[in-house]
């Protein structure tokens, strides 16, 4: 619950602020806030008993801003915010961590146990956490009972708190039993064999409820979002894992690589369901991501743009001034045809290129904010370079708004990179997950063209059927960590 991570993250506002307002003294106070979390040492309650000591930090580095009369709408965003963390750092300790605050007096028990239930405390520790300090308190009542009454009552209020704070703890445990209750609901509530068409072995694109009939339309790529439905499907066992293998893994050529086929040529159907799926190295999915990544950096240095293109919005507005929204890919890549022939980049796509491990990402999003892509609320949707006729790379119109799911794709890339892929972990922690997570080890395959017959794709269907079994196999597994551990 208390981690080194919180002081880091006060660090990391403050080097906003600098770098907003660079003066002398801005700079000489924002060491001292560096200073200050380097001082704060390794352990829980080093760094919480050393809180004081950053927030005069923090106030000299707001009082230097304000005194070199600069002001702006970035600059007051984050000056809320940094002050906001901090309060919330100190009501954080308060609330579950009182024996750890300055506002309460410290515990007569030896700093390794202090340290020690400082570094344990969680939701699911905390009640027995809380007990063990209540019995310190009582034993340091009984062995102190000539002490004032100043000490008595310090200790006392110590004690309330204490209370409080399992309440505290008591009730979050609650709401986030609730919530993932609720979200347990929402996944065990879908039903994925309603879609499922038995005689493709494929997934429909939906289901009519007033005809009261799947649709007659089907996905059928491997690269799409779609897949991450029939993962999804056969982990809950309602479609069979053969549905998985006859995902279509026609290949084409794009300058030099060998990229999967997909629908539209987005950057979102190669990389968007590996924000939670994972894809191990030298794996068939993992080399796709990064070849599509590829592709996408060779189509942009053509125009010499940035890069980075999906479904988005774009500059056309529609009668009511909204802006329209289209599958905008590389056509090279893609089966059908953008419903519009442009080039616009969305720098959600270089987020979720993030997770290939691409340096050229971090680059390109740098790239991206020079042109002025950063909003007051992240990055803007897209940059629209206009048809791809008349592009000029000097010319594109912003498109100005924010897409909740969009910036939470942002959110979840980095939580991947930045966390030891966070997200992924906690989605492969699911039993019904890490059971069916093997067909993901897929390995890489001598790809046919697009056009391969109708038979050759039967027979490569039945080999990764085939394969897929293998896979799926406990003895394959076995075989394969008893031949690891010989060699």
């Amino acid at each position: 619950m208390t981690r080194e991570h919180l002081s880091l993250g006060i660090r990391d506002h403050a080097r906003l602020i600098q770098q907003i307002v660079g003066t002398r003294d801005v700079r000489k106070a924002f060491r001292l806030i560096e200073d200050s979390v380097t001082k704060m040492g390794k352990s829980p309650l080093e760094w919480l008993a050393a809180l004081p000591s950053l927030e005069q930090s923090v106030a000299a580095l707001i009082e230097s801003v304000r005194a070199s009369n600069q002001s702006s709408d970035d600059l007051q965003f984050w000056i809320a915010e940094l002050t906001l963390r901090l309060c919330e750092l100190e009501k954080l300790t308060v609330r579950f961590a009182p024996w750890a605050s300055t506002k309460f007096r410290m515990l007569r028990a030896t700093t390794e146990q202090q340290s020690e239930w400082i570094a344990d405390l969680s939701l699911a520790s905390a009640d027995r956490i809380y007990s063990e300090i209540a019995e310190s308190l009582n034993g340091e009542s009984e062995t102190a009972a000539h002490e004032g009454t100043a000490e008595n009552t310090s200790r006392e209020l110590l004690r309330e708190a204490l209370a409080a704070s399992r309440e505290h703890a008591a009730q979050a445990a609650a709401a986030l039993n609730g919530i993932a209750a609720y979200s347990d609901e929402l996944a065990s509530g879908m039903d994925f064999s309603l879609v499922y068409d038995e005689p493709r072995k494929l997934i429909t694109i939906g289901f009519d409820a007033a005809k009261g009939a799947a649709s007659e339309h089907h996905y059928d790529l491997l690269a799409s979002e779609a897949r991450a439905a029939v993962f999804a499907g056969v982990a809950k066992g309602e479609i069979p894992q053969e549905c998985w293998f006859h995902l279509d893994r026609s290949h084409v050529q794009y300058k030099g690589s060998k990229v999967l086929q997909s629908w539209t040529g987005t950057m979102f159907e190669y990389l968007m369901p590996s924000l939670w799926m994972k894809s191990s190295p030298g794996t068939l999915l993992d080399k796709n991501m990064r070849s599509a990544v590829a592709a996408q950096q060779k189509y942009a240095r053509r125009f010499r743009i940035p890069w980075g293109i999906s479904e988005s919005g774009c500059s056309l507005l529609s009668g009511d001034g909204h802006y329209h929204y289209f599958a905008f890919g590389i056509p090279a890549l893609a089966l059908h045809r953008p419903d519009e022939d442009r080039v616009v980049i969305s720098p959600y796509s270089t987020f979720m290129s993030l997770m290939t491990g691409s340096y050229d990402a971090l680059k390109n999003l740098q790239r991206l904010k020079k042109l002025g892509g950063v909003g007051a609320y992240g990055f803007y949707e897209a940059l629209d370079y206009g048809p791809k006729m008349t592009l000029n790379r000097k010319k594109f119109a912003l498109v100005r708004s924010w897409m909740a799911h969009h910036q939470g794709m942002c959110l979840l890339s980095v939580a991947n990179v930045l966390c030891d892929s966070s997200i992924q972990r906690r989605f492969h922690a699911e039993p019904q997950v890490a059971a069916t997570e093997r067909i993901l080890h897929e390995r890489a395959i001598v790809p046919e063209s697009a056009g391969g017959s109708k038979a050759k794709r039967q027979l490569r269907t039945e080999a990764l059927l085939t394969e897929g079994q293998s896979v799926l196999s406990p003895s394959y597994w076995g075989g394969k960590d008893r031949a690891e551990t010989a060699a």
